[in-house]
């Protein structure tokens, strides 16, 4: 299983920008695929890895969201913990059989808790705490991009939400996950919240894994806007150049401020697509939001592609991790749904051999369909000219 500085290393050979700042050639750039697991786990799993092992193997990152950990661990306040560990053992267990070199697990949408909270305090120490952090990243922000803590209302139910006793439990819960599976990368949902406590939260949150818990590799996406829901595809609208221009800058500090390793916002894209629904990817903000972390910045930042399964197309490498869920979701669904309408009588009269068929029909599919998305990210087999740099992580 890889590390959090072994999969690094594999997004910096990713980069698809020359030494110029231009896009290299469409066949020379890669995307990493993200797949998420779901239950039952064995189902997915079994298509995805091995397809990923197939000689000389393909790069695969393998997630689980809050949920599926949620519905993996069967309720109640121990659910997230139990779930991260259910599906951390059996890809583990699942690998050793089939063998993917460069496999890499990820917690997907660690939810945060819902802005404002109205929780209890956690009190006075917390607090001060909350404060600095919230006073901390509102001065970068609105120094570096001009965004503004709006009211002193506002910057007060900030730092009153990351005080709760809520949002403590909420750091708690996520450490203790990190330091039990080791995943080498992390995904923190924040949507919701406000730029400069999306920063604060951000700040907080990668300071305790790579410090507190000693995760000090682990990559942390960020995540800036609401990456796509379908009601609210339609409401998408692209910017003119001087909204494009601010919102970069926006970007840019926020990843600066925060340390990210890797960003997502939102692109025109929607999580939850059927198969008919496709949307054209906004390249132009893309490109612009891209170009000006790696020029800011001097490394490549991946942009993360939420709602993959919905994009009509994939631009290589300025996607540097495309996840996708919904398409594999529907490929095991309607595998199996084209089973029974063959095997309807074997299956109605309870015959084992057709009953158990079905799974491994949804198996394949999945298969399949990895396949064809790994050919699309232009790093199906490309173990080989990856290796070389990781044999010396």
């Amino acid at each position: 299983m890889l590390h959090g500085g072994q999969l690094r290393d594999i997004f910096s050979q990713l980069d698809p920008f020359t030494l110029e700042g231009d896009l290299k050639p469409h066949d020379e750039r890669g995307s990493l695929l993200a797949v998420n697991a779901n239950m039952p786990l064995e189902i997915g799993l079994r298509g995805f890895l091995p397809a990923a092992a197939e000689a000389p193997g393909s790069p695969l990152i393998v997630q689980v969201s809050f949920n599926a950990m949620r519905r993996l661990g069967g309720g109640g306040p121990s659910a997230i913990q139990r779930g991260g560990e259910l599906f951390s053992q059996q890809l583990q267990a699942l690998n050793r059989e089939y063998g993917v070199s460069m496999l890499a697990m990820a917690l997907d949408h660690y939810r945060v808790p819902t802005f404002p909270s109205y929780d209890r305090s956690a009190g006075s120490w917390y607090q001060k705490q909350a404060q600095g952090y919230v006073e901390d990243a509102s001065e970068y922000l609105e120094e570096q991009a001009a965004i503004p803590v709006a009211t002193p209302s506002l910057r007060t139910d900030m730092v009153n939400y990351m005080a709760t006793r809520v949002y403590q439990e909420f750091k708690q819960e996520l450490c203790t996950l990190v330091g039990e599976i080791r995943p080498a990368y992390v995904m923190i949902d924040t949507e919701s919240l406000p730029p400069v406590l999306t920063a604060a939260v951000a700040r907080e949150t990668g300071e305790l894994l790579r410090t507190i818990v000693g995760q000090r590799d682990i990559l942390l996406e960020v995540e800036y806007g609401s990456t796509g829901k379908s009601p609210q595809a339609t409401g998408y609208v692209p910017l003119d150049q001087g909204a494009l221009d601010e919102y970069t800058r926006e970007v840019c500090a926020l990843v600066r401020y925060t340390r990210a390793d890797a960003i997502s916002y939102p692109i025109g894209l929607v999580h939850g697509a059927s198969a008919d629904e496709k949307y054209e990817p906004d390249y132009q903000r893309l490109f612009a939001v891209q170009g000006k972390l790696k020029e800011d910045l001097g490394r490549y930042v991946p942009f993360v592609q939420h709602g993959g399964s919905g994009a009509r197309s994939l631009m290589r490498g300025l996607v540097g991790k495309n996840n996708l869920n919904t398409t594999f979701l529907i490929a095991g669904a309607q595998a199996i749904s084209d089973y029974v309408k063959v095997h309807d009588r074997a299956v109605s009269g309870g015959k084992k051999e057709a009953c158990a068929g079905m799974f491994m029909q949804a198996t394949a599919a999945i298969r399949r369909e990895l396949e064809e998305r790994l050919d699309e990210a232009g790093t199906r087999r490309a173990n080989t000219w990856l290796e070389v740099r990781l044999s010396r992580a």
